[in-house]
């Protein structure tokens, strides 16, 4: 998917949410061969049909069935959105609504998208997830939009190079790290359940360093874009706490140890010489045994 219809969310438990998350965050614009473009695209953004503002209905405009004593009156396709959103209702279509007639979903070209960079989440369960649409938050819901997207097939294959919850320690294995998804059909939701073990790792020098092992688990399912009732398209990491806690400590080989393991290397190898020793020799013995009562001749 594309850079432009692509936001990154952030949702926990508490009911936090924080929408299209840029800080720390970057997008680079890829082609289909996976090589980085030269002109970076615009962000995905509402165009009309002609160079003035978006439509307005003078006085009191129609909602289309969604009218509630939140919303009275819709004068702008921004409030007729929001008055579905409040019902819980999908607005598929802009044809007939009066306030949208100036609205144009916009065609996105096919390419690719690479993240890299960091963000921050609370201790606490929760999920991360990069989709497509705009996203908001409404009636403490968190909605994704997809009107300004003409083109709705969107492909969710993804290469997961490197992800870490939190600083990496010598030798430490993230089990995403070199994951490679490859969808073959059209709107797929990827979920990973991610367990999150806290850690501590206390290197030679005493220093201690805080971080978080875990393990995953995936999951993979179908949206229906008639319903979207069933999740979105994209990548979504659900992260949950483990109320244990695991201390790694780096220690030094003591000389005895190395002394140790240098005595069972030489005697090892003294043991494998001696077989060899008494195999070659009982060989030969019986070899010449047998030459010497003529059961061998030239």
């Amino acid at each position: 998917m594309a850079c432009q219809m692509l936001t990154i969310d952030a949702v926990d438990v508490s009911g936090e949410q924080h929408f299209d998350i840029k800080h720390e965050v970057f997008k680079t614009s890829l082609d289909l061969s996976g090589n980085k473009k030269t002109v970076e695209p615009a962000r995905l953004k509402v165009t009309t049909s002609n160079s003035t503002a978006l439509a307005e209905v003078v006085g009191c405009g129609s909602c289309y069935g969604a009218e509630s004593p939140q919303f009275n009156c819709c004068k702008t396709c921004d409030d007729v959105k929001k008055a579905y959103f409040s019902k819980g209702w999908a607005l598929r279509d802009y044809n007939g609504i009066t306030q949208c007639a100036s609205q144009k979903p916009e065609v996105i070209p096919e390419g690719g998208c690479r993240l890299n960079g960091s963000l921050r989440v609370s201790k606490i369960s929760g999920n991360f997830h990069i989709t497509p649409g705009a996203s908001y938050e409404q009636s403490h819901s968190h909605v994704h939009d997809f009107q300004n997207i003409a083109n709705r097939e969107f492909n969710s294959t993804h290469f997961i190079h490197f992800l870490s919850f939190g600083k990496v320690y010598p030798n430490m294995h993230n089990p995403l790290d070199g994951t490679v998804e490859v969808s073959h059909e059209h709107n797929l939701m990827h979920t990973y359940y991610v367990k999150l073990v806290p850690t501590t790792y206390i290197a030679l020098n005493g220093t201690p360093l805080s971080t978080h092992q875990y393990s995953v688990t995936k999951h993979l399912s179908k949206i229906n874009f008639q319903a979207l009732a069933n999740g979105l398209p994209g990548v979504f990491v659900q992260y949950e706490f483990s109320p244990i806690m695991v201390k790694l400590r780096e220690t030094p080989r003591s000389l005895g140890h190395l002394l140790t393991a240098l005595c069972s290397i030489v005697g090892g190898v003294f043991t494998v010489a001696s077989l060899l020793d008494a195999f070659i020799f009982q060989t030969s013995r019986a070899v010449s045994k047998k030459l010497e009562i003529g059961k061998f001749s030239q």
